[in-house]
This record gives C-alpha cells, sequence and structure tokens, in this order.
C-alpha cells in the first residue's frame, strides 16, 4: 500500500497535480517522519506551490536526518535561488 501511494504521489508531481501529491506525501510522512525522500519530494511540493519557506523548513529536516546526502543540499541551494527572486 506504501510503495502504491509513493509511486501515486510521484506520478502527480509529474503531471502537476500538487495539492494531491503534497495530501499523499504528508500522510506517508505522518507514518515515516524521518524519511528523508519523502521530505525532499513535499519539499519541491512546496516549493512548486510558492511556499518557499516551508520548502526550506522541510529540506532542513531532512538534512538535519540526513547530513551526508548531496542532493538534499542541492535541493537546499535550488529553494535558496527561488528565494532570492
Amino acid at each position: 500500500m506504501t510503495d502504491t501511494l509513493f509511486t501515486r504521489a510521484q506520478i502527480l508531481m509529474q503531471q502537476n497535480r500538487l495539492d494531491e501529491a503534497g495530501t499523499i506525501l504528508g500522510e506517508l510522512l505522518a507514518s515515516d517522519p524521518s524519511n528523508t525522500t519523502l521530505l525532499s519530494m513535499l519539499s519541491h511540493v512546496q516549493l512548486e506551490k510558492g511556499y518557499k519557506e516551508r520548502a526550506m523548513e522541510l529540506i532542513d529536516s531532512a538534512i538535519a536526518i540526513e547530513p551526508d546526502n548531496n542532493i538534499l543540499f542541492y535541493s537546499k541551494a535550488r529553494i535558496a535561488i527561488q528565494q532570492e527572486n
């Protein structure tokens, strides 16, 4: 079931159905709050919706859990650039 929801969230993100994807990612995070992939994905959703501060909070949470993940730092830099614009 969780894998199915994860895949559905990915598809919804590709279709730019961000509200629906965000809802699913939030549900998945409720049961696995330290999942950095989910945090990163939800951060992306929030950024795309224009919630830049929330996106940064989420990616910072992911980095706190997995500080050696370079992809998370790339995402943080992307968010920081968007915050400047």
